[in-house]
């Protein structure tokens, strides 16, 4: 540091090497903003402002009312070849888990309704869904199933995966068309489902899927913390 850089690169530069020497492994709780700026004695607002620095390199992560966190490591993604959640996880070594909050027949969105070439309004199959890396949710997915093919409020996954429900109760292999992903600024119920706070960036994937002739079966939206995975393909 020099006397011109920004009073806050010093909380910076603690905290980044903290990080780098292994003083926080990841996953770790930092010390609260009140503890560091009487450690450093800094304004607690400069303390704030290296956190959200180095939350924007994806090096700490904020959980909302738990605190700073070192970021645990990004999971390894191909969107494109998609391999399932628990699977990619575990292959890295990670700890995964899942639970659905929601399955429930709501009238079709109209994006949904023209994809699937359905009426608007017509019941289909909605699940709503988190999941977690290592005990910490980093993604929620949203799922909407077209009912003149596929599953409906009445069907038993029994554990199964989407695909293997697919393939074993409609003989139906899936294929995914039309793949989208970008970042956002996530909002809403993802925020609370995800403990984060207002603004959090984000990344969004919508997975189209198909069966053998063309027709649409699903859609998927998917809201990720941007700090919990890369994408390699």
């Amino acid at each position: 540091m020099t006397l011109r850089d920004p009073i806050y690169l010093k909380a910076k530069t603690h905290l980044s090497d903290g990080l780098d020497e292994g003083r926080w492994r990841p996953g770790d709780k930092l010390p609260s903003e009140r503890d560091l700026a009487r450690q450093l004695l800094l304004d607690r607002n400069l303390v704030r402002h290296a956190l959200m620095a180095l939350e924007g390199e994806g090096r700490v992560m904020r959980l909302d009312r738990r605190g700073w966190f070192a970021t645990p490591p990004r999971l390894a993604f191909d969107p494109v070849n998609h391999v399932n959640f628990a699977r990619a996880a575990r292959d890295q070594g990670r700890d995964p888990g899942w639970q659905s909050l929601q399955r429930d027949m709501v009238p079709a969105p109209g994006p949904e309704a023209r994809a699937m070439r359905l009426p608007p309004g017509t019941p289909l199959l909605r699940t709503f869904a988190w999941g977690a890396l290592d005990g910490v949710r980093v993604y929620v997915e949203e799922t909407f199933y077209n009912p003149r093919l596929g599953p409906v409020a009445d069907t038993q996954w029994r554990g199964r995966s989407t695909t293997e429900v697919w393939e074993e109760d409609f003989g139906i292999r899936p294929r995914q068309r039309n793949l989208l992903v970008r970042p956002v600024r996530l909002a809403g119920e993802v925020l609370e489902v995800l403990a984060l706070a207002p603004g959090a960036p984000g990344v969004y994937i919508r997975r189209i899927k198909v069966d053998e002739v063309g027709n649409v079966i699903e859609i998927d939206h998917e809201y990720w913390r941007f700090d919990a995975v890369e994408f390699r393909m």
